[in-house]
């Protein structure tokens, strides 16, 4: 996937003196290293020495990178022609965008939706607004959303000195946590229809597993306490038991896991 995805990146349309390729290489152990060095030599490579996640991952490549304008791709993205040109077009037209989300579509099934930008409720709860949807151009209006998907998106570099990064504590859902940042700074982020990228979506991280759902359900708890006010969270503390309490009995009911490790796994997350 790794190969298609840079070969996706090399043949965009946009000046090749204005593009800088980063590649974070999270101690992987299938020769990655290796062959980008022999396939494509433009690409400067950072190895952590240990398995650190995709948000320190990021983080790593962000404190090389000199540009002004950062833009995010998983490995497992194959972008359009047009996907940067489209997003820095709109990012450079409106200084109060922090964030520029892709219209997402699934690699095996170029029209089904896998994100057009993510919304997400009071209790923290996070989606991709149209996924799963079939694409017949319902999104293709330029729209301020509340977060990006990770997988394929542009932050403005001076923004994220401003914030902090990614949060490196967070292993899923650090992208709903730095769309809730940026906007807390007053700034937008906005979703393009024109930069179009194509995701093979789960092919690195499983999330329908127990480690997944711990992790889901942490993280949602630790966004909400890093980014609410203690005001807001005491205003809405009945309604979050409540709907946490809701959710749980859907994922009881639905689980292939052991309902009992699906119990104290919602235990440790709120621990």
């Amino acid at each position: 996937v790794l190969k298609n995805c840079i070969n996706s990146v090399l043949a965009m349309n946009y000046p090749k003196d204005r593009l800088e390729i980063i590649l974070v290489d999270d101690h992987s152990s299938d020769g990655t290293v290796e062959f980008i060095k022999s396939f494509f030599p433009e690409v400067k490579i950072i190895c952590n020495n240990k398995n650190l996640g995709p948000a320190q991952s990021r983080n790593r490549g962000i404190k090389y990178a000199q540009g002004e304008f950062l833009a995010f791709l998983d490995n497992d993205v194959e972008v359009t022609r047009n996907w940067l040109y489209e997003l820095v077009k709109a990012i450079s037209e409106d200084s109060s965008i922090g964030i520029c989300a892709s219209k997402l579509l699934f690699k095996d099934r170029k029209d089904i939706i896998n994100s057009t930008g993510g919304v997400m409720n009071i209790y923290a709860d996070a989606w991709d607004r149209g996924i799963f949807e079939k694409d017949i151009e319902q999104y293709d209006s330029q729209k301020r959303v509340f977060f990006g998907c990770s997988a394929a998106i542009l932050v403005r570099k001076d923004i994220l000195e401003k914030i902090g990064y990614f949060d490196s504590a967070l292993y899923i859902y650090e992208d709903v946590d730095l769309g809730w940042r940026v906007n807390l700074l007053g700034y937008k982020v906005y979703y393009v229809p024109a930069a179009v990228a194509y995701h093979r979506f789960g092919s690195t991280i499983k999330r329908d597993n127990l480690k997944g759902k711990y992790l889901l359900e942490r993280n949602r708890i630790r966004i909400m306490l890093k980014n609410y006010e203690g005001k807001t969270l005491l205003k809405n503390k009945a309604g979050l038991l409540k709907f946490r309490l809701f959710r749980f009995r859907i994922h009881i009911k639905s689980t292939q896991h052991s309902k009992l490790s699906l119990f104290i796994r919602a235990l440790a997350a709120w621990g």
